[in-house]
């Protein structure tokens, strides 16, 4: 997926003309997560969407929709590596919680409004594991109190914090 990601950014045309920059910095991103330096990895990952958001801003974009197809794969695809990293990561289980935020705005974007209000709303599988992960590291107490301190939790983490603790995973009773 993410030579497909890199060979299109390649290519690319006048619409995409900076986006060897952010292609870089998410092949840095995937070359340093597959040799398990996870430091450099999150580094570039931050990078990547940092430079997205920039291009984002300097095209103007004002909705979801208005995202270009190959940027928007690249925000998720670099949003998705990075709540990886820092589900496995001791220290970043607020950062965790705030990528894996951003990631169920971005699936409720796409699934439309009638989708982002509903209170049954289910995560996507990444974000689930990413959850389940954090649950067993840290307890299912401190997940909360770092959610809580994000803000409102999304409906999505909201059900799957209730279904850990029903199904008593590993770490709901801390």
């Amino acid at each position: 997926e993410e030579r497909e990601l890199a060979d299109r950014a390649a290519r690319g045309d006048a619409a995409n003309a900076d986006l060897p920059d952010v292609q870089e910095w998410f092949v840095r991103a995937r070359v340093a997560s597959r040799l398990h330096i996870p430091s450099d990895a999150t580094s570039a990952y931050e990078r990547c969407i940092g430079e997205l958001d920039e291009m984002l801003r300097a095209l103007d974009v004002r909705s979801s929709s208005d995202v270009p197809p190959l940027l928007h794969e690249l925000n998720l695809a670099s949003s998705l590596g990075l709540l990886e990293l820092y589900s496995d990561q001791d220290s970043s289980l607020r950062s965790a919680l705030e990528v894996a935020d951003v990631l169920l705005q971005m699936h409720d974007e796409a699934k439309g409004s009638a989708y982002a209000e509903d209170t049954e709303a289910n995560a996507p599988v990444e974000v689930l594991r990413a959850v389940h992960k954090l649950v067993g590291k840290h307890g299912l107490k401190a997940v909360r109190t770092a959610q809580k301190g994000i803000g409102q939790p999304h409906a999505a983490i909201d059900n799957a914090l209730h279904e850990i603790e029903d199904w008593r995973v590993d770490g709901y009773d801390r």
